[in-house]
Protein backbone atom coordinates (compact mmCIF):
# COMPACT_ATOMS: atom_id res chain seq x y z
CA UNK A 1 0.00 0.00 0.00
CA UNK A 2 1.28 3.28 -0.92
CA UNK A 3 1.02 6.68 0.41
CA UNK A 4 0.19 9.81 -1.07
CA UNK A 5 2.67 12.62 -1.50
CA UNK A 6 0.13 14.46 0.98
CA UNK A 7 0.05 11.92 3.80
CA UNK A 8 4.02 12.26 4.01
CA UNK A 9 4.00 15.12 6.50
CA UNK A 10 1.27 14.99 8.39
CA UNK A 11 2.56 13.60 11.64
CA UNK A 12 4.61 16.49 11.99
CA UNK A 13 2.13 19.01 11.57
CA UNK A 14 -0.43 17.52 14.26
CA UNK A 15 2.91 17.44 17.21
CA UNK A 16 3.07 21.41 15.96
CA UNK A 17 -0.39 21.66 15.82
CA UNK A 18 -0.55 19.90 19.73
CA UNK A 19 2.85 21.49 21.35
CA UNK A 20 1.38 24.97 20.41
CA UNK A 21 -1.64 23.86 22.19
CA UNK A 22 -0.33 22.54 25.01
CA UNK A 23 2.51 25.81 25.37
CA UNK A 24 -0.73 28.27 25.57
CA UNK A 25 -2.02 26.61 27.57
CA UNK A 26 0.63 26.86 30.02
CA UNK A 27 1.27 30.62 29.19
CA UNK A 28 -2.06 31.26 30.21
CA UNK A 29 -1.74 29.56 33.44
CA UNK A 30 1.38 31.36 33.88
CA UNK A 31 -0.07 34.25 33.83
CA UNK A 32 -2.88 33.78 35.92
CA UNK A 33 -0.75 32.94 38.47
CA UNK A 34 1.75 35.51 38.47
CA UNK A 35 -0.74 38.14 38.52
CA UNK A 36 -2.23 36.20 42.04
CA UNK A 37 1.23 36.25 43.30
CA UNK A 38 1.64 39.76 42.94
CA UNK A 39 -1.90 40.68 44.31
CA UNK A 40 -1.30 38.26 47.32
CA UNK A 41 1.76 41.07 47.96
CA UNK A 42 -0.20 43.67 47.26
CA UNK A 43 -2.86 42.17 50.25
CA UNK A 44 0.14 42.20 52.98
CA UNK A 45 0.94 46.29 51.63
CA UNK A 46 -2.43 47.17 52.01
CA UNK A 47 -3.10 45.32 55.63
CA UNK A 48 -0.10 47.23 56.74
CA UNK A 49 -0.91 50.40 55.71
CA UNK A 50 -4.41 49.58 57.04
CA UNK A 51 -3.18 49.03 60.55
CA UNK A 52 -0.70 52.38 60.08
CA UNK A 53 -3.83 54.41 59.41
CA UNK A 54 -5.67 52.97 62.86
CA UNK A 55 -2.48 53.42 64.91
CA UNK A 56 -2.51 57.00 63.92
CA UNK A 57 -6.68 57.15 65.07
CA UNK A 58 -5.39 55.62 68.80
CA UNK A 59 -2.76 58.32 68.93
CA UNK A 60 -5.66 60.27 68.93
CA UNK A 61 -7.89 58.86 70.94
CA UNK A 62 -4.94 58.12 73.55
CA UNK A 63 -4.52 61.85 74.58
CA UNK A 64 -7.38 64.00 72.97
CA UNK A 65 -6.59 66.76 74.31
CA UNK A 66 -3.27 67.13 72.35
CA UNK A 67 -5.51 67.51 69.12
CA UNK A 68 -8.20 70.67 69.84
CA UNK A 69 -11.34 70.72 67.54
CA UNK A 70 -9.79 73.19 64.63
CA UNK A 71 -8.55 70.80 61.65
CA UNK A 72 -4.93 69.78 62.96
CA UNK A 73 -2.90 67.53 61.29
CA UNK A 74 -0.27 64.76 62.87
CA UNK A 75 2.05 62.31 61.30
CA UNK A 76 3.76 59.22 62.81
CA UNK A 77 6.44 56.81 61.63
CA UNK A 78 6.15 53.38 62.18
CA UNK A 79 9.61 51.59 62.22
CA UNK A 80 8.88 48.45 60.54
CA UNK A 81 12.81 48.23 59.42
CA UNK A 82 14.62 48.45 62.68
CA UNK A 83 16.54 51.24 61.21
CA UNK A 84 15.16 54.15 63.13
CA UNK A 85 12.71 54.97 65.76
CA UNK A 86 8.81 55.42 65.96
CA UNK A 87 8.40 59.41 66.08
CA UNK A 88 5.35 61.42 65.33
CA UNK A 89 6.24 64.82 63.68
CA UNK A 90 4.52 67.54 62.13
CA UNK A 91 6.55 66.84 58.72
CA UNK A 92 4.79 65.36 55.70
CA UNK A 93 4.95 61.12 55.41
CA UNK A 94 6.14 61.15 52.21
CA UNK A 95 9.86 62.72 53.32
CA UNK A 96 10.47 60.31 55.82
CA UNK A 97 9.68 57.61 53.95
CA UNK A 98 11.63 58.75 51.30
CA UNK A 99 14.84 57.81 53.90
CA UNK A 100 13.40 54.71 54.95
CA UNK A 101 10.80 53.09 52.35
CA UNK A 102 10.20 49.75 54.26
CA UNK A 103 8.43 52.05 57.13
CA UNK A 104 5.28 53.30 56.97
CA UNK A 105 3.15 56.40 58.56
CA UNK A 106 0.23 58.12 59.44
CA UNK A 107 -1.40 61.07 58.92
CA UNK A 108 -4.35 62.30 61.21
CA UNK A 109 -6.76 65.03 60.83
CA UNK A 110 -8.89 66.35 63.75
CA UNK A 111 -11.73 68.14 62.23
CA UNK A 112 -14.56 69.72 63.98
CA UNK A 113 -18.63 69.32 63.32
CA UNK A 114 -18.65 72.68 61.82
CA UNK A 115 -16.89 71.11 58.42
CA UNK A 116 -18.69 69.35 55.60
CA UNK A 117 -16.57 66.41 56.06
CA UNK A 118 -18.18 65.65 59.67
CA UNK A 119 -21.75 64.75 60.18
CA UNK A 120 -24.06 67.25 62.27
CA UNK A 121 -24.92 65.01 65.31
CA UNK A 122 -21.38 63.65 66.44
CA UNK A 123 -18.49 65.72 68.85
CA UNK A 124 -15.72 65.43 65.71
CA UNK A 125 -14.47 63.76 63.28
CA UNK A 126 -10.88 62.06 63.02
CA UNK A 127 -9.42 61.06 59.65
CA UNK A 128 -6.40 58.70 59.39
CA UNK A 129 -4.53 57.83 56.37
CA UNK A 130 -1.92 55.36 56.51
CA UNK A 131 1.27 54.26 53.67
CA UNK A 132 2.90 52.11 52.82
CA UNK A 133 4.96 52.04 49.81
CA UNK A 134 2.63 52.51 46.91
CA UNK A 135 -0.66 51.63 49.04
CA UNK A 136 -2.91 54.03 51.14
CA UNK A 137 -5.70 52.69 52.98
CA UNK A 138 -8.31 55.68 54.67
CA UNK A 139 -10.10 55.35 58.24
CA UNK A 140 -12.96 58.10 59.30
CA UNK A 141 -14.15 57.52 62.76
CA UNK A 142 -16.94 60.27 64.37
CA UNK A 143 -16.86 61.12 67.75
Amino acid sequence: MSKNKTEKGISVYLVILLSTFILAIALGLSTILVSQIKMSHEIGESVIAFYAADTGIEAVLKSPDDYPFEPQYRYGYLDLDGLGTETSSTTACTIGLGNHPEDSCYSVTKIATSSSACPDDVSYCIDSVGYFKKTRRAIQISR
